[in-house]
């Protein structure tokens, strides 16, 4: 018997868990490339290559509303003025070492974590969150989410935790800039190189939201070898979900046709028999 495997167009724009032991590709990382290494535990480390100096690198991303931004980030360090990090949620520029259009969020001699807005050369604090508790470094886990409504909000978790905690939120509208990229800055002396790591970065539409290509979440798959019946978490707002090229077997199309049952439920006739089945969504 074979075994098939369905797969559809997800909301994801990016995973990166630097599985494969570098962060050349799927997705491909730009900037100061040879200052950074991925570990054998598979985490990217900022190494530095001098005593004294700053890093980056930046990877495309371009989902401005109904985002979530989750990442692992652990400093084995006390941030300073020269000894600090800025996660860049959106930027409009690859080079996080410009005068940029950005939204990110950065540790240093504050000791808290600070969401920022970056205006050229100016950078004017939002938002500060785990104020005064950082001095000793920092090892867990940040999500953050910003909805249509321009709400920002905060989230935080332990690596020993399984849930999120929220921090706080903050409404901020002012961006008027297209954005690009998402990536990492570090700032480093003696004292903090080779002791950045960075793991676990997804950036994904939130709950069906449409980016690039059409897409929504599956609560329930039922199946039997002449019919696949989809039950999806929300209602279907695009007709152009309904189209049998967003339903793969083994990365080909090979659905006949998809109906629709009700707002939520699609019914998919396959052009083969389905003897054994095994879905990944």
């Amino acid at each position: 018997m074979s075994i098939v495997f369905i797969t559809l167009n997800v909301s994801a724009q990016f995973v990166e868990q630097f599985s494969d032991g570098g962060f050349n590709s799927n997705p491909n990382w730009n900037g100061t490339e040879d200052q950074f290494s991925v570990n054998t535990e598979n985490t990217l480390v900022l190494a530095g290559d001098v005593d004294a100096g700053t890093a980056y690198l930046s990877t495309a991303s371009t989902l401005t509303e109904n985002v979530s931004y989750e990442f692992y980030l652990k400093l084995n360090f006390q941030p300073s003025t020269q000894d600090f990090v800025r996660i860049y949620l959106m930027s409009n520029n690859e080079d996080l070492s410009s005068n940029n259009q950005a939204y990110l969020l950065q540790i240093n001699e504050q000791n808290s974590l600070q969401f920022v807005r970056q205006n050229g050369n100016s950078f004017n604090v939002l938002q500060t969150l785990l104020s005064n508790q950082l001095s000793t470094g920092f090892n867990g886990y940040i999500k953050v989410t910003k909805t249509g409504a321009c709400k920002w909000v905060f989230a935080y978790k332990s690596v020993s935790s399984e849930n999120y905690t929220i921090l706080d939120s903050i409404i901020e509208n002012t961006n008027n800039f297209d954005n690009h990229f998402f990536g990492i800055y570090g700032s480093y002396t003696i004292n903090s190189k080779s002791q950045f790591f960075f793991d676990d970065f997804s950036v994904e539409a939130i709950d069906g939201v449409k980016s690039d290509a059409d897409t929504f979440r599956i609560n329930k798959i039922v199946a039997d070898v002449n019919q696949v019946r989809l039950s999806l978490t929300s209602k279907i707002k695009n007709s152009t979900e309904l189209s049998a090229s967003n339903f793969l077997i083994n990365n080909i199309e090979a659905f006949a046709s998809v109906e629709k049952i009700d707002d939520s439920t699609l019914s998919l006739i396959p052009t083969i028999a389905l003897e054994k089945i095994k879905f990944i969504h």
